[in-house]
C-alpha cells in the first residue's frame, strides 16, 4: 500500500522553496545578532557622531581660528637712535615659509603685502650688520593674533633700545650679561642655552624674583634690566661628563642668552579688515579615532593674542683651565 504524504512545510516536491525560509531565517538572526553587538560597543546612534574626547571639538575650533591663511600689508620703520637703517636686509617668517631677501629702502623703510600663515608675522634683524655697540647678535619682532583679519599691520624699529653689557672674571669661569631695556617694556622670559646640551629658563610671571642655580643665575632688576651670570666652572663640573668626548681647556663652546620681552599696548598698530574666516563646522568623528584625529591628552593651542620681542646674543668662548678647575679636581679632566 502506498504511504500517503506529510503533511507540514518539510515536503520533497518543495525542497527549494524550504531551503529558501532556512536561508531567510539565518540571514534575519545574522542581522539581530550584529545589531546587538553594535548597540553593546558603541552605544546610541548619538553617541557615535559625537567626538571620541572631551575636549576635540574645542581643539578643531582653536586649530580653525589659527590656521587660516590670511594676508595684510606689513609697513616698517627701522631706525637705530633716529637714524634710518638704509638697505638692511632681514627676514620675513609667515608661518611655515621664509622670505630671506627683504631690503629696507634708503628711508629705512618697508612696505609690502604679505600673505601669512598659523596666525602669526616675525620679523627677524641681523643686529651683528648694524653699527652699534648694543652687543646684540638677533632682534625677532613676532606679532600673533588669530580668528581675525586686518588690513595692515604697522611698527617701528628702534635698535638702539636695547643693550647688554658684558664683563668677565679674569678666568672667564664667571660671565654675565646685563641686558637693558626701556621703560614701558615688559620681560616675559630670560633662558640660556649652553651648547646644544643643557639650557635653563626663567618666567618672569612666576618667578618675579629670577632663578638661582649653581650654573646660571638670572636676576631680575628694576629700571629695565635683567642680569644673567653664568658659572663655566659649575656647569662642566656637573655636566661635561654627558658629553660624548668631555671638554678640555684650549676647546670652542658656544653660549645662547636670550631675552623676551612685551612690548606696550600700542606699539603695533593694526587696521581692521571687512574679510571674515569661514564659519567653523564642528567634525564628527566614529566611536574609535585614529591616533591621526584625536588624542585622550589634547593640549588646546593658545588663541589669545600675543606680541613680543627676542633679543638674543650668542658667545663662541675658548674655554680655560678656570672653567674646568672644577671637573678636574674630580680627577676626570687632563
Amino acid at each position: 500500500m502506498r504511504r500517503p504524504p506529510r503533511k507540514g512545510i518539510f515536503v520533497r516536491k518543495n525542497t527549494l522553496l524550504n531551503l529558501a525560509f532556512l536561508s531567510l531565517v539565518f540571514f534575519l538572526l545574522l542581522i539581530f545578532m550584529t545589531l546587538t553587538a553594535m548597540e553593546d560597543s558603541v552605544g546610541s546612534d548619538k553617541e557615535l557622531l559625537q567626538p571620541a574626547y572631551w575636549n576635540q571639538e574645542e581643539y578643531d575650533r582653536a586649530l580653525h581660528a589659527i590656521d587660516q591663511p590670511r594676508d595684510l600689508t606689513l609697513q616698517l620703520t627701522v631706525t637705530n637712535g633716529g637714524k634710518p637703517s638704509a638697505g638692511l636686509p632681514f627676514e620675513i617668517v609667515t608661518g611655515d615659509e621664509v622670505s630671506s631677501g627683504e631690503i629696507l629702502d634708503a628711508a629705512g623703510y618697508f612696505r609690502k603685502k604679505v600673505r601669512y600663515h598659523h596666525s602669526f608675522i616675525e620679523t627677524v634683524f641681523d643686529n651683528r650688520i648694524i653699527p652699534s655697540s648694543s652687543r646684540i647678535d638677533s632682534t625677532t619682532y613676532s606679532w600673533y593674533y588669530p580668528g581675525e583679519w586686518f588690513s595692515s599691520l604697522i611698527y617701528t624699529v628702534d635698535f638702539s633700545l636695547f643693550s647688554v653689557k658684558e664683563r668677565m672674571s679674569a678666568g672667564k669661569e664667571e660671565m654675565e650679561y646685563a641686558f637693558s631695556y626701556p621703560a614701558g617694556w615688559k620681560e616675559k622670559n630670560a633662558g640660556v642655552s649652553f651648547g646644544s646640551l643643557y639650557g635653563m629658563s626663567s618666567d618672569a610671571a612666576a618667578e618675579p624674583g629670577g632663578r638661582k642655580d649653581t650654573e646660571a643665575r638670572i636676576i631680575r632688576e628694576e629700571k629695565g634690566v635683567c642680569r644673567v651670570i653664568l658659572h663655566m666652572n659649575d656647569f662642566f663640573r656637573k655636566w661635561n661628563d654627558n658629553y660624548s668626548t668631555p671638554y678640555k681647556a684650549g676647546d670652542a663652546y658656544r653660549v645662547t642668552i636670550g631675552l623676551t620681552l612685551m612690548p606696550p599696548g600700542d606699539f603695533f598698530t593694526t587696521a581692521p579688515s571687512d574679510r571674515l574666516d569661514p564659519a567653523f563646522v564642528p567634525k564628527r568623528y566614529g566611536g574609535e579615532v585614529e591616533a591621526t584625529d584625536g588624542d585622550p591628552f589634547l593640549s588646546v593651542p593658545s588663541i589669545v593674542p600675543e606680541e613680543k620681542i627676542r633679543i638674543e646674543i650668542t658667545r663662541d668662548i675658548r674655554l680655560t683651565a678656570e672653567m674646568l678647575a672644577g671637573y678636574q679636581k674630580q680627577g676626570k679632566g687632563e
